[in-house]
């Protein structure tokens, strides 16, 4: 309850003051307007603008007519009243016509008898001393019964330490006694009251002023959860949601009149951690908070200066926040499509009045697909499966599973996989209608929602790893071609539930995988059959593919009888099909002898095979050396020679140089021109560190070694 607006009318309030506002001559009238301290006291409810004004031309008019106009009771008279005090250093005689003033002045004077409020009005707006006099013992002997009555009169006596000291231990009185009133409805009050008593409370030293001093604190900075001010609050006696909301009003109000110099930053962190900690209660506030929020959120949706790795308050609020009541839901509901959002936010939840809320403000449409998001995204038990399907017939009076039927959607195809495994519906049962329905009919040639329903199951054994998958889909096949089930949609039909990859180029095995933790080995072993038939029909050139990587893993020899798996292997060996001989392959399906004997028959060959190149190549590089002789010099013969060695196997290579050189130097008879003798020694060297001659033969071979012209003419050795 707003304490003050239940006892002045705040419309009547600002529109009386606006009009005196519009009709002064003053030239400082601007300047004063716009620095008035009390714009916070009794602000004018949402729902009315200041178009309001018009109503009244004039301030006397407003006087004289207001009860036909506006209406005729004592709080828009007290609200009359007050204008005219707040609003004396605009006044002007022009204002009024006649006795507009005056008559005002008498019907209210009556009244201040009795009335504590209008007392307190005529005390400023009487001109008699007496009569001043008269209201000032009233003011300060009355025997003041709320709150609202003490703030009303230091409203009026703004500025006069008298009033202050009159009233002062009674405010106190009342804050202690009633923790404050409600924060939440007189948020403004606070407001108002802190800021322009903040010096009158600070000069006090008496204990009683203690929780007015904390209320004053809270004005100028950010309170958070783990400072001295906020347990102080609390051992004070106010709550969480009570200190962080009059914090951060607090703190906006002064931003926006200019009174505080508050930190962008300072600012998003407080906006962001009020917000989270709100959305983030079950208990429900009142509206006024949740306004906050809104208005936060908008403004803080994206950050002027990030804030913990976050570009916004709702990306924030989306790793903090549970919503745990509808109000919340409400609140965030807006941002619904936006990626910082969280989508579990919008999870219809299991109880059922909270549904029910949730339902009224969305309608029938969104609320339906919420609940197929939370469906598809949350996990539940059977119970939970079996409560939550009967709360949305309850709330809606429809049969979640038959409406769902009788829709597409992906989401739909995974909630049929759930319903079905929980026996909320029978797949079985639906093929057996469609049988009977559309006797003789085509998958294809169905209406819609026969062809929805088809495409329900054909999703639901996709996966094929349960009892019922498998019935399901011998059910189907049964009465269904595959090339009925292929020409429906379903071009890999069965394929993807052992993860054959149909469009991958030369891959489309690779991670087929046929283990079934909850299948029987006979049950795989059928849809290994129904496979190899669809793979066969279908895609024949891939066919061999598909049986060698079948064959090739040792694991499916759980499902796959051994004999039947050696008979396709040895077929594949017959027709001579690539990489059916594959050492893998012959390890599963050779006996140990068998394949002992293989091996070695193999490695003979391989042996000989080699040999026989080997041969081969010495002999391709002999004659090479051998057409060197023929065109090249000594000299060139071994530089070509030793150049060559990268072309040609090592063995290959050193049996075809030593076999030509022997040759050679037999050939010239063991000499040599001396232009050639270096790179003959080089050739010997590296044959030499090739290991392809003997330390003692390099050594032999250049004893043996002569050069042409080392003897001179007179048969004495000469000067090598």
């Amino acid at each position: 309850m707003d304490i003050l607006k239940e006892k002045i009318d705040a419309n009547s309030f600002q529109t009386m003051k606006h009009i005196i506002f519009l009709a002064s001559t003053k030239k400082d009238k601007i300047w004063h307007f716009e620095k008035e301290e009390d714009k916070r006291f009794l602000p004018m409810r949402k729902e009315h603008t200041k178009e309001d004004v018009y109503t009244f031309q004039y301030p006397g008019e407003m006087l004289e007519r207001y009860e036909e106009k506006i209406g005729d009771c004592i709080q828009i008279r007290r609200a009359l009243a007050y204008a005219l005090v707040a609003m004396s250093d605009l006044q002007e005689a022009q204002m009024y016509v006649g006795t507009q003033y005056e008559n005002f002045l008498k019907r209210i004077e009556r009244e201040a008898e009795t009335d504590i409020y209008l007392a307190g009005a005529m005390y400023f707006l009487t001109s008699s001393e007496k009569k001043k006099e008269f209201y000032h013992e009233r003011i300060k002997n009355y025997a003041y019964q709320n709150l609202a009555e003490c703030m009303c009169i230091l409203f009026l006596g703004k500025g006069k330490k008298e009033f202050w000291e009159i009233l002062k231990e009674r405010v106190c009185n009342f804050f202690e006694r009633e923790k404050a009133t409600d924060i939440f409805k007189n948020i403004e009050l606070y407001i108002w009251f802190f800021r322009v008593y903040e010096k009158e409370i600070k000069k006090e030293r008496k204990r009683i002023f203690s929780r007015l001093k904390l209320l004053v604190k809270i004005q100028h900075s950010h309170v958070k959860e783990q400072t001295e001010l906020f347990q102080q609050m609390q051992k004070a006696g106010y709550q969480k949601e009570e200190i962080f909301y009059l914090n951060l009003c607090m703190l906006k109000a002064a931003k926006e009149d200019r009174l505080e110099t508050v930190s962008q930053i300072t600012w998003e962190r407080a906006s962001e951690y009020f917000c989270s900690f709100i959305c983030n209660q079950k208990e429900e506030y009142l509206k006024e908070v949740y306004e906050l929020c809104r208005e936060l959120i908008k403004q803080h949706f994206s950050y002027e200066i990030k804030i913990g790795g976050y570009n916004g308050i709702v990306e924030a609020m989306s790793h903090k926040v549970t919503v745990k009541n509808s109000k919340v839901y409400a609140l965030l509901y807006p941002y619904k499509d936006k990626q910082q959002a969280n989508e579990t936010w919008f999870f219809i939840p299991q109880c059922k009045a909270q549904a029910k809320e949730i339902l009224s403000f969305l309608g029938k449409k969104d609320f339906d697909q919420q609940i197929r998001e939370t469906l598809y995204n949350e996990s539940f038990t059977e119970k939970e499966l079996q409560e939550y399907l009967k709360m949305y017939k309850e709330l809606t009076e429809v049969d979640y599973i038959q409406q769902m039927l009788q829709e597409e959607n992906y989401q739909n195809y995974k909630i049929f996989n759930v319903l079905a495994e929980w026996n909320f519906l029978d797949p079985r049962k639906i093929i057996k209608e469609l049988l009977t329905i559309g006797e003789g009919k085509a998958i294809s040639e169905r209406k819609e929602p026969e062809k929805k329903k088809y495409n329900y199951i054909l999703s639901y054994i996709e996966d094929m790893d349960t009892d019922l998958k498998m019935q399901t889909a011998k059910l189907l096949l049964d009465n269904r071609s595959m090339e009925e089930i292929r020409k429906a949609g379903k071009r890999n039909f069965l394929w993807k539930s052992v993860g054959i990859q149909e469009y991958h180029y030369k891959r489309e095995y690779d991670e087929m995988n046929f283990m079934k933790l909850h299948l029987k080995p006979n049950q795989v072993l059928q849809l290994f059959f129904w496979i190899e038939e669809s793979i066969y029909r279908f895609q024949p050139q891939k066919y061999f593919a598909f049986l060698l990587k079948v064959l090739e893993k040792e694991e499916n020899l759980i499902w796959l009888p051994k004999a039947q798996a050696q008979e396709f292997w040895e077929k594949l060996m017959a027709l001579g099909i690539e990489g059916a001989g594959s050492q893998k392959l012959r390890r599963l399906y050779m006996g140990k002898e068998e394949r002992e004997k293989f091996y070695k028959e193999q490695k003979e060959a391989e042996k000989q095979k080699k040999e026989a190149e080997m041969e081969k190549e010495t002999e391709e590089a002999y004659q090479r050396f051998l057409k060197l002789q023929e065109e090249k010099t000594a000299k060139e013969i071994f530089w070509k020679i030793d150049t060559l060695s990268y072309m040609y196997q090592k063995e290959a290579y050193i049996k075809a140089t030593v076999q030509f050189l022997k040759k050679y130097l037999e050939e010239v008879r063991w000499k040599l021109p001396k232009a050639a003798i270096w790179e003959y020694l080089e050739l010997l060297l590296n044959l030499g560190k090739k290991e392809g001659i003997e330390l003692a033969t390099i050594k032999e071979w250049l004893i043996k070694t002569e050069v042409e012209d080392v003897y001179d003419s007179e048969g004495a050795h000469g000067n090598c």
